[in-house]
């Protein structure tokens, strides 16, 4: 039921997408087409809908070759006490193919984006003493299932691995509801490979389904699954796991934190960022999540969250995920693993 509550204002807008799109292609399709528009308008929602079940590519450029659209319309409409303004831009219309050949090359540009995840570090200092740097290795956002994907695990082990880390991070959303069985088999056996000094750890987000089939397995793969937890690593520091807002079973940090040592530093995993008021009310050192995607699709990176934030006292890290959602394309950050190094 969240999940569709939330899915609703993504399926408006594509749906207004889909009626963009389709009011532009009756311009450039032959005139017969209009004589059949209830068969058009139907084929074109199921072209639509089949390329979103599959999630290519294509549904990248549907969004570019419209929103592009979009924007030369409004041009137009903003330029018309303008004339030459306004007749340049008649004459740079899309029979030219600026906009098709524009469109093509942002999509191409997500699609490699996509493919080819990097690490992305972050040194951050906290205000505590660490006798020794603490190595986080972060992946959130897999929604496993999405092409390419599967590729760039043999590369993720060898990151890892290779890297000497303390802890390494599961951020939530790693399956969806596109995920079939055998991916997730598959991804569970990739799990035991991963070595660490203090093991890896999961915590849910708003697509994931934690049952207890599925907490069993992660489990069974050498993972410690955090559902408002907090846990003293080495003796070194805290690792506090929050369950995803959308299950309205979080609780409140105070709660959480009334009985740890606060000489030793907090480390809070969320899959969607948490409130800076609370960080800085409950004096967390380092909060670490994912869940916005660093937007995916430009311009959606102006509206979200990505990167690191020096909050005051505490310090946040929001990732862009290590795989995409809906569609195999980011034209906004790289897909990335994120490497923390806490000093």
């Amino acid at each position: 039921m969240n999940y569709l509550f939330w899915s609703l204002p993504f399926l408006v807008i594509i749906l207004l997408f889909v009626f963009y799109f389709g009011k532009i292609m009756l311009k450039v399709l032959p005139t017969k087409v209009k004589n059949y528009p209830l068969i058009y308008w139907i084929s074109l929602i199921i072209l639509i809908g089949f390329n979103i079940y599959l999630r290519t590519p294509l549904m990248g450029f549907l969004i570019y070759f419209t929103l592009f659209h979009m924007i030369y319309d409004l041009l137009r409409l903003l330029s018309y006490p303008f004339k030459k303004v306004n007749n340049f831009l008649k004459k740079l219309n899309y029979k030219e193919y600026p906009i098709l050949v524009i469109s093509i090359l942002f999509t191409l540009y997500g699609v490699l984006n996509a493919m080819h995840p990097v690490v992305t570090s972050y040194n951050v200092k906290v205000d505590k003493q660490v006798d020794e740097p603490i190595k986080i290795a972060f992946i959130s956002d897999l929604h496993l299932g999405t092409p390419y994907l599967n590729e760039n695990f043999q590369n993720l082990i060898k990151i890892v691995n290779e890297g000497n880390y303390d802890i390494f991070v599961l951020g939530g959303d790693i399956f969806d509801e596109w995920t079939t069985e055998k991916e997730k088999e598959h991804f569970f056996e990739i799990l035991k490979e991963i070595k660490t000094k203090n093991g890896s750890y999961y915590i849910e987000g708003n697509h994931d389904v934690l049952n207890e089939e599925t907490y069993h397995k992660y489990t069974s793969s050498g993972v410690r699954v955090l559902q408002n937890d907090v846990l003293l690593i080495d003796n070194k520091y805290y690792l506090v796991g929050r369950k995803d807002r959308m299950t309205r079973e979080v609780q409140g940090l105070e709660q959480m934190l009334k009985n740890v040592n606060m000489t030793l530093p907090i480390i809070v995993l969320e899959h969607q960022p948490t409130s800076v008021k609370e960080l800085e009310e409950n004096k967390v050192d380092l909060s670490i999540s994912g869940h916005t995607h660093g937007g995916q699709i430009w311009p959606a990176n102006y509206f979200v969250k990505y990167g690191y934030y020096d909050n005051g006292y505490s310090k946040s890290i929001i990732s862009s995920g290590y795989g995409e959602w809906g569609m195999p394309i980011k034209t906004t950050y790289h897909s990335e693993l994120v490497s923390i190094t806490i000093y």
